[in-house]
């Protein structure tokens, strides 16, 4: 990185440039006083426990096909890696499909695009990482040290006993709260708008009540409750806070933590 400085009529090194933007503020402090991370907050009473008897009923709840298990986590589980696959997909546009698909279906991207650096947290950790932060962003035009108070998470994919410890986390502007996202199946399509609209008024008042960490949860489901849609329920909830767009949605319980 070079610096062209008109005004001191030279050109400023990439070891001073740094030093000198590294230097302008107490980063590290800040840091160090304000952020938390999701690994060091206290441990949970209880965590929810792996549920292995309803794993195919949610599996079909959320749209899982045997092409899915075999070819997409069967080798996430067995080698702890992603399955090797040609670049691009000739995959049927769900808009034209006569079966139903996951709302999520409809939102993808079908071309091939190569990453430089390439998306590898294992093999590329010093250009790729998989680090999230869950916080207020602020006016990022300021340098102060709230902009620092964040919650670190390691990785996207929580545990249940990850989940657990964000759902308590009460520490300075972080108090959590969770939603549930369920409807009943035999209301149809005018029940699932109902429930929708619902989910936003109670977004919007836990806003308004001071929690900032609102959890989506499906967990409960079975023959006669199905879930919202979380791509529907993130959406709409985030138009619904638009005065204060402080609120973080996670996909929650069996979305947020199929790894466990």
């Amino acid at each position: 990185m070079l610096l062209v400085d008109l005004n001191e009529k030279r050109i400023i090194p990439d070891g001073e440039l740094k030093h000198r933007l590294a230097g302008r503020q107490p980063y590290a402090k800040w840091i160090k006083e304000n952020q938390l991370d999701l690994e060091k907050l206290p441990e949970p009473p209880r965590a929810y426990a792996t549920e292995h008897e309803t794993v195919l009923q949610r599996q079909r709840a959320f749209g899982y096909t045997d092409e899915d298990i075999r070819m997409l986590m069967m080798p996430m589980a067995v080698a702890g890696e992603e399955a090797i696959g040609s670049m691009g997909t000739d995959t049927p546009l769900a808009c034209l499909s006569d079966r139903p698909q996951p709302l999520f279906n409809y939102f993808k991207q079908l071309f091939a695009q190569v990453t430089n650096p390439p998306i590898d947290p294992i093999r590329e950790e010093l250009v790729m990482s998989l680090t999230s932060y869950i916080g207020n962003e602020r006016n990022i035009l300021d340098e102060t040290s709230q902009q620092c108070h964040t919650l670190k998470l390691k990785q996207p994919i929580l545990t249940n006993r990850d989940l657990e410890k964000l759902r308590r986390v009460s520490q300075g502007d972080f108090l959590a709260c969770t939603l549930p996202i369920l409807y009943r199946v035999s209301g149809g399509g005018s029940e699932l708008e109902r429930a929708l609209a619902g989910l936003c008024r109670r977004a919007s008042l836990s806003i308004k009540n001071g929690y900032s960490v609102l959890i989506l949860s499906d967990r409960g489901v079975d023959e006669e409750s199905a879930p919202i849609p979380q791509l529907a329920g993130v959406h709409r909830g985030a138009q619904s806070s638009h005065p204060r767009r402080n609120a973080h949605a996670g996909r929650a319980d069996h979305r947020i933590g199929r790894a466990s």
